[in-house]
């Protein structure tokens, strides 16, 4: 018996990347939609706008970049292949408005001024050295941020955040993730559901608050508090580490009595037992000076502390 061997040989289909490019005047915002794709924002050296697109999706996609009136539109083209992929580079001037919409891919912004705001289903986020104002909402992703002045609002379902050397306003709210901060000047709000919360270095000169459904929350101010101050998680502990810096105002501290600890480095004026549905909370307050600013920590089950 003969056998026949046959042999196939199976080479890869490579898809050329492919470049475009173009330039425009006279913009004042930006409105990009993509159903997936990185985008990466750089300053411009002039007055220009220039909208770079790497894709490897062939010769017939065909995505849409026109102006219209002041206001640059970009959008995927037809024909686009589910095996491509592709990357958006927008070098713009300062003061410009950046809407933007995408399914999934990292965004980043670097050395602009700028407003700054969009959705996306997943992706990391990254910004750096930059003023104006950025509000994003995520399905899922990692939060990078520095050298940043103005307001940041960040809404994300899962991942974790990283902020250093931050001025400003900063409101994060987080299914799940870890969050570290330091470095900061300014009013902070964060909520998360399960993730620990580190504010380090923190000179805080406007109303904050951190909240954690359960995990850990630890601030150490770099400098004297000069507004309400709130931390509270439900299980895992709060820490408040003053830095040696002086504080008039009243602190208020709660912790359950039977899961829960308070301790402190000073006295306090006035200790009670709330009862609250069916639970019953330990309550300290200390006064210190005639100040109106307040401090409010409480944990579910745990630890909760301040030092001086």
């Amino acid at each position: 018996m003969k056998y026949l061997l046959i042999t196939f040989l199976c080479l890869p289909l490579v898809v050329s990347a492919q470049r475009i490019e173009k330039s425009f005047s006279d913009v004042e915002d930006i409105n990009l939609t993509t159903g997936s794709g990185d985008i990466e924002v750089r300053k411009a050296s002039g007055n220009e706008v220039t909208v770079i697109l790497e894709h490897s999706y062939g010769d017939d996609y065909n995505p849409s970049i026109e102006l219209r009136g002041s206001r640059l539109v970009i959008k995927d083209g037809k024909n686009k292949s589910w095996s491509g992929e592709q990357k958006f580079t927008l070098i713009v001037p300062d003061d410009l408005d950046i809407n933007f919409t995408t399914g999934s891919g990292n965004i980043s912004a670097d050395g602009i001024t700028t407003d700054f705001k969009g959705t996306t289903g997943s992706g990391d986020l990254s910004f750096s050295s930059m003023k104006g104002e950025v509000s994003v909402n995520s399905g899922s992703g990692d939060l990078e941020v520095e050298n940043f002045d103005g307001e940041l609002s960040l809404n994300v379902g899962s991942g974790d955040a990283e902020v250093e050397n931050y001025k400003g306003e900063l409101s994060i709210n987080c299914g799940s993730g870890d969050i570290e901060l330091d470095s900061f000047e300014g009013a902070v709000r964060i909520n998360t559901g399960s993730g620990s919360v580190e504010l380090d270095n923190a000179k805080l000169t406007g109303k904050s608050a951190l909240n954690a459904g359960s995990g850990d929350i630890d601030v150490v101010l770099s400098s004297a508090l000069e507004a309400d101050l709130s931390i509270n998680t439900g299980s895992g502990d709060s820490k408040l580490n003053m830095g040696g810096n002086a504080f008039t105002g009243t602190i208020v501290m709660e912790a359950d009595k039977r899961k829960g600890k308070i301790e402190a480095d000073f006295d306090f004026d006035k200790t009670e037992e709330i009862e609250e549905h069916d639970q019953v909370k330990i309550r300290k307050t200390a006064v210190m000076g005639n100040s109106n600013i307040k401090i409010k920590m409480s944990t579910g089950s745990g630890v909760t502390s301040a030092e001086k």
